[in-house]
């Protein structure tokens, strides 16, 4: 009995650290996979991510990035008001 709950809890921990792994191979996947889409807009091109060997369609390639853009733009109204520039502030180089 002790022997099968090892057995098991050794399977879950394998099972789990494979699981986190993809996941975090899946969060890199994607951001290339966002990035290079962006660059092919860019460039008026058309992105086919199977070319880059992703299996990401379009579209969640697309839903990506919309959710990020909006990730990004609901962080930046997120900081205090001292901190945002505004459109044609020059912003100071560090010394």
């Amino acid at each position: 009995d002790q022997r099968i709950n090892r057995s098991f809890k050794q399977n879950l921990q394998q099972l789990q650290a494979l699981q986190t792994e993809r996941k975090q191979q899946h969060a890199v996947d994607m951001e290339e996979a966002r990035l290079l889409s962006q660059l092919s807009l860019s460039q008026g091109l058309a992105y086919d991510p199977a070319r880059d060997g992703f299996v990401f369609s379009s579209a969640e390639i697309n839903a990506s990035t919309d959710r990020n853009n909006r990730l990004n733009e609901a962080k930046a109204l997120a900081q205090p008001a001292s901190l945002i520039p505004f459109p044609g502030a020059k912003i100071k180089a560090a010394a």
